[in-house]
């Protein structure tokens, strides 16, 4: 028996043994799509095809770097900016007729470019891109009081000096001034892969970090209550507005290449961004009344922190080409871009005239859209 029992235990140790022995160690080669397994013994083993092998761009001989370039043609948008109302009759306690004036925001230049790596670990990469874009818009209007009723929209309904306005108020003019500086950063990781004989995806995750600087200057001229648009109270009332925010998170997306032969290719990239962020916010009144004294009207700062979505997509069309024996790749694009950040528009509005510390913010989101042309060199 107890031989037996020997004997058992060298079989079982012999076939752990064996097994060990002929463990498999594999090494990827993404150049060729290949995994090649490695033994540790003399036993020969065949290579097998990568299951989504890598569809990267792949040159010979390089350091595994890439640069990427992008030329943006952007327009942002934002709403909530609506500075006053212009009602097509004469001398009007109310509004039965009228339009929302807006600063009207045109195509503006920016840019993003990028350096990346191509990882060895499984035909991954990485990369860090930085966007620039600043966008102005300015806006006027003048009052007819013969033909029409201009209704102003961020003057507070009570001031507080001795002729505070405790209704509406009516301007002879308005004007607008809008500027917006924004940034991002955004850490990416991604694996492009063969998902059919021309289709490519790449699914990506990283971080992104954001900086969106808006400043709003409103001014009216000779203003007045609704029921004694008359007398003017103010030769001058301007409103300074600030809304500063920073916001840092993870970013998820997915990126798809259909290539259609000669190296012509659609694309589309989509992403989301959940940032959680900082805003302060600065609201300032001043006023000059007929005597030429200067007054400040309000004086308000709102400082919190907060979360907010973002997404991204984009769809264009872009051409790849290996030269000096695949030493080199050059790849270049053009497509169209959308950008939208929730919520970012936090100026204050004060609303009511007996509770002066009642007012409105998120008033709304800010949008980017238009063309963006680039290339990625890789080496």
């Amino acid at each position: 028996m107890q031989n037996q029992k020997i004997l058992k235990m060298t079989s079982a140790f012999t076939l752990v043994a064996i097994s060990c022995a002929y463990s498999d160690y594999t090494s990827t080669d993404t150049d060729n799509n290949q995994v090649t397994p490695i033994v540790t013994t003399s036993k020969t083993q065949s290579s097998q095809n990568i299951i989504l092998p890598s569809s990267r761009p792949q040159v010979d001989e390089g350091v595994d770097l890439f640069i990427t370039a992008d030329w943006l043609i952007w327009q942002a948008n934002t709403s909530g900016l609506g500075y006053a109302v212009e009602n097509e009759v004469p001398s009007a306690t109310s509004i039965t007729k009228g339009h929302v004036r807006n600063p009207s925001l045109n195509y503006e230049y920016g840019f993003k470019v990028g350096l990346g790596c191509n990882l060895s670990h499984d035909g991954w990469d990485a990369s860090l891109s930085w966007t620039w874009f600043r966008d102005k818009a300015n806006d006027n209007t003048s009052n007819d009081s013969t033909k029409s009723t201009l209704f102003t929209t961020f003057i507070s309904p009570t001031a507080t000096s001795a002729g505070s306005i405790d209704a509406p108020a009516i301007a002879q003019g308005a004007a607008s001034h809008y500027h917006l500086r924004f940034d991002t950063l955004d850490l990416e990781l991604g694996r492009e892969f063969h998902a059919g004989k021309w289709l490519s995806l790449r699914p990506f995750f990283g971080l992104r970090s954001a900086w969106i600087d808006q400043k709003y200057h409103v001014e009216y001229g000779n203003v007045s209550t609704l029921f004694s648009q008359s007398t003017t109270l103010y030769s001058d009332y301007d409103v300074h507005m600030t809304n500063n925010y920073w916001g840092f998170g993870p970013r998820v997306g997915m990126g798809g290449f259909w290539g259609f032969g000669s190296g012509w290719s659609l694309y589309g990239n989509a992403g989301v961004s959940l940032l959680y962020g900082f805003f302060h916010i600065d609201h300032k009144e001043e006023s000059i009344d007929l005597s030429s004294v200067e007054s400040t009207q309000k004086n308000v700062r709102n400082s919190f922190h907060a979360g907010k979505a973002a997404t991204d997509l984009e769809v264009g069309i872009q051409w790849d080409y290996m030269f000096l024996n695949d030493t080199f790749h050059l790849g270049v694009h053009a497509g169209w871009q959308q950008q939208l950040f929730f919520s970012q528009n936090q100026f204050l509005r004060f609303t009511n005239a007996v509770e002066q510390g009642q007012f409105l913010q998120n008033q709304g989101d800010l949008a980017f859209q238009g063309w963006s042309i680039g290339a990625r060199f890789d080496f």
